[in-house]
């Protein structure tokens, strides 16, 4: 048989037995391409990674660097700005093409595990959850980060090459560095399914498992090999420890779990934040409980969902412990949840079916009032909260990115990236912290163009009189030291703008 023409046979195959799903994400792509057409001011952190991808595609002569960030989004964002297209919109694309691939791989995984109705069901839970449907437009991590993630499980579920698994959880770390949790869990899924083995057979059943291990770890050294390499060369000026040198970004990074100005206060809503979160976007998302109770019970699911309920199991854990607690976080397990509620429905839809049709109904009624009590307000959150931002550029927005940032001498020290996204200038920031910003000050002021500052930029608790103090300290610093050239109010913050005396 002519090869090409057995392609096409199976290619068919696959688009009349998923039909349902691929006509599913055409119309997801239909939604997001009319809030594409809007236009979107980028936040904070979309700013920054399109500010290190031009850092970096520019050799440092343009945008910013921030050690903390993971780089393989700011690779991708910084390739789009170099080939000569329009950042803004390309950037969006290709984050709702990574949103469409959650989508995919989700079902995929799903279906492979239950069956196809439990995947279909799966994606559309995942698509219109406020949290996702929203960071499907944003420049963000989590939404790519999850995409490699779910690549790695599926393929480890396939039984594909563990080379090739171990290539795609590096390639997911490396895009948001918790998703190291994704390589703990497929490191402790290959060991367990030899575990059995060496019992019985110790010496041939140890040279597989050392096998199957070295191909795991050579696609993820393959990727992971050349970044420390390069934070090697990047930082070894820094510090004068190895480890502290081959591993800064990881480090530095790591503080940021504690970030208590993202903290949640109260037991209930710290340690079950995401299981409150979670069922507050969407409540159908609670029937997945239902799903792992029934999955744990029935013998013939046990095995099977290991490989989608360890990393989840890991994810909330740590999620949950850490102090910094954010929505967004959720993205990365969200998928695996979605799965479990859809198994979780579909089973209490097969056993409504041997009820007394007084109950079946009532069920029915409950999961309809569910579905539009979740999706209602989904519409009116992405349409006028996510949304907000005018549908063209306003006279404001132009005049504080391509007005007076624009025309300001370089490199900039800055208290905000955001104008990034739109001009093209090499910054320095100076914003982590008001113990830090004035050392970066310090370091840079002399080799500093201008520098810009906004007062809200270092926030202090309400009873940490000493962080207001040093806030009023640094401020008086920037004023006595440089000539303040303008105050710029932008959305009622207002931005100092200074050149040294």
């Amino acid at each position: 048989m002519n090869m090409r023409y057995h392609k096409d046979i199976i290619w068919k195959g696959f688009v009349r037995r998923n039909i349902a799903l691929i006509s599913f994400i055409f119309l997801f792509i239909l939604i997001k391409i009319f809030f594409l057409l809007e236009f979107h001011e980028f936040f904070w952190d979309e700013s920054v990674y399109i500010g290190i991808g031009k850092y970096i595609f520019s050799l440092g002569h343009i945008g910013i660097w921030e050690s903390i960030r993971p780089p393989l989004l700011p690779l991708l964002l910084g390739a789009i700005w170099k080939s000569g297209l329009d950042v803004s919109t390309a950037s969006e694309i290709l984050i709702i093409l990574f949103s469409c691939g959650v989508l995919f791989m989700t079902y995929l995984i799903a279906a492979e595990i239950f069956d196809r109705k439990v995947g279909f069901i799966s994606a559309f839970l995942i698509a219109f959850t406020p949290i996702f449907f929203k960071f499907s437009s944003l420049v963000m991590t989590g939404i790519p980060s999850a995409f490699f993630a779910l690549l790695a499980v599926y393929l480890y579920i396939r039984g594909r090459s563990l080379f090739l698994v171990g290539l795609s959880a590096c390639l997911s770390f490396l895009t948001r560095y918790p998703q190291g949790l994704i390589l703990l869990s497929l490191g402790i899924l290959i060991a367990l399914s030899s575990i059995g083995q060496i019992k019985s057979r110790k010496k041939e059943a140890f040279i597989a498992l050392s096998r199957k291990l070295t191909h795991f770890s050579s696609g993820i050294l393959l990727i992971f090999t050349p970044f420390i390499i390069f934070n090697y060369f990047m930082y070894k000026d820094v510090t004068s420890q190895l480890s502290h040198t081959l591993f800064r970004p990881f480090l530095l990074a790591f503080r940021h779990q504690a970030n208590i100005h993202e903290s949640v206060n109260g037991f209930l809503q710290n340690y079950f934040y995401y299981f409150i979160g979670l069922f507050q976007q969407n409540y159908l998302l609670a029937f997945s409980l239902l799903g792992v109770i029934i999955t744990l019970c029935l013998k013939r699911y046990r095995a099977r969902i290991l490989p989608v309920l360890l990393p989840l199991v890991f994810y909330l854990l740590y999620f949950s412990f850490i102090v910094n607690k954010q929505m967004r976080f959720s993205l990365v397990f969200l998928p695996l949840v979605s799965i479990f509620a859809a198994f979780g429905m579909i089973e209490l839809l097969k056993y409504t079916l041997k009820m007394k049709s007084f109950f079946k109904y009532a069920i029915y009624i409950i999961l309809l009032l569910a579905v539009v009590t979740s999706y209602g307000p989904i519409i009116r959150q992405d349409w006028n909260i996510y949304y907000y931002l005018p549908p063209v550029q306003t006279e404001i927005v132009t005049d504080f990115y391509y007005g007076y940032i624009h025309d300001l001498d370089e490199p900039i020290l800055t208290s905000d990236p955001t104008s990034l996204a739109y001009i093209d200038k090499l910054m320095i920031a100076y914003y982590s912290t008001n113990i830090e910003g004035p050392k970066i000050y310090d370091k840079y002021k002399e080799k500093a163009g201008s520098i810009i500052f906004h007062p809200s930029v270092y926030p202090c608790a309400d009873s940490d009189a000493l962080c207001r103090e040093r806030n009023k300290a640094f401020f008086e610093r920037l004023n006595s030291e440089n000539r303040l050239v303008s105050v710029k109010e932008y959305y009622g913050e207002r931005y100092y703008v200074f050149r040294l005396v």
